[in-house]
């Protein structure tokens, strides 16, 4: 059993799709195949999606909804018992996945997908906070007010602007983030701070003369980071990590062959499975060893002692 940490993180994820499953589906008469999404973005990006979530702490996935449609707007009408459905489907999404902790003071982490004005205050109303990325969903957000200060405000690279209001009793931050020069990097939440947190570093080269010699130096760049960016992405990517670590490294959908796309699907759960096990034994094993990871096994060693 595992009690989630004090951070969620919703996300999708994708059970890889080869082809061949609709032609066999449909010759057998074995009933329509699953909606088939397809995300280009995404290293397995034609397949059957699911939205799920994971406690930020250990990166397990604690639940997963199947997407059945195109459609979003219609899917929402059924879903659990016909909850939430008053709801864009992207807030109603959330709500329904984060469903179990309601009224927990948990804070939900989202990236643009799921991220809006409308998803912090409905979260807000059921007991849960919100740190998340705006892109698309605007209604409510001042956008353009933050990405004018960046276009024409002559900040550096690390400078933020911040905008605090109360929406229906919902305390909202929204944050624009010069992460570099031309691009304004956009949030909302009703958690955390916009004091200035740890600055994020990246590994850099550049080539410098030395001794009439041109050589190769490694210096680390650091852009400053509000702290509520700080604390988005210490749990923002959690999903992603047990996406590579089930499709890139397990490859269970790979390895099972089959025709039947419900089978595929099947390799998918038992892939959510098999990974949620190991970030248990690796959680585990480190908090035992007083935060030293040294020695934890890789995944696929750890699956062969499984086995």
């Amino acid at each position: 059993m595992i009690t989630p940490g004090c951070d969620l993180t919703v996300d999708e994820s994708m059970s890889s799709w080869k082809g061949a499953e609709m032609f066999f589906s449909d010759a057998n008469a074995a009933g329509p195949h699953t909606h088939i999404t397809k995300i280009a973005r995404k290293p397995k990006g034609v397949g059957t999606e699911f939205k799920n979530v994971a406690d930020g702490e250990t990166g397990m996935v604690l639940k997963l909804e199947l997407q059945e449609g195109a459609n979003p707007a219609e899917l929402n009408v059924h879903r659990n018992g016909e909850q939430f459905q008053e709801y864009p489907f992207h807030t109603a999404v959330v709500l329904r996945l984060t469903s179990h902790y309601h009224n927990t003071h948990r804070v939900v982490n989202a990236d643009a997908a799921f991220g809006s004005v409308g998803t912090t205050h409905a979260l807000f109303t059921k007991g849960l906070l919100f740190r998340g990325v705006v892109k698309v969903a605007t209604k409510g957000f001042s956008k353009k007010l933050l990405t004018d200060w960046g276009d024409c405000s002559g900040a550096s690279r690390g400078s933020s602007y911040t905008c605090t209001t109360t929406h229906h009793g919902t305390p909202i931050i929204a944050i624009g983030w010069l992460a570099k020069a031309g691009m304004v990097k956009t949030f909302v939440g009703s958690s955390s701070t916009s004091t200035i947190g740890e600055p994020h570093n990246v590994r850099r080269v550049r080539r410098v003369l030395v001794d009439g010699v041109w050589e190769n130096q490694t210096y680390m760049k650091a852009t400053e980071r509000p702290r509520f960016v700080v604390d988005l992405f210490r749990y923002f990517s959690v999903i992603d990590y047990h996406n590579r670590l089930r499709q890139g490294v397990l490859a269970l959908e790979n390895i099972w062959k089959t025709n039947d796309i419900f089978k595929r699907i099947d390799a998918s759960m038992l892939g959510f499975i098999t990974t949620d096990s190991y970030l248990m034994y690796k959680y585990e094993f480190t908090r035992v060893n007083h935060g030293d990871s040294t020695g934890v096994e890789d995944i696929l060693d750890f699956v062969s002692a499984l086995a």
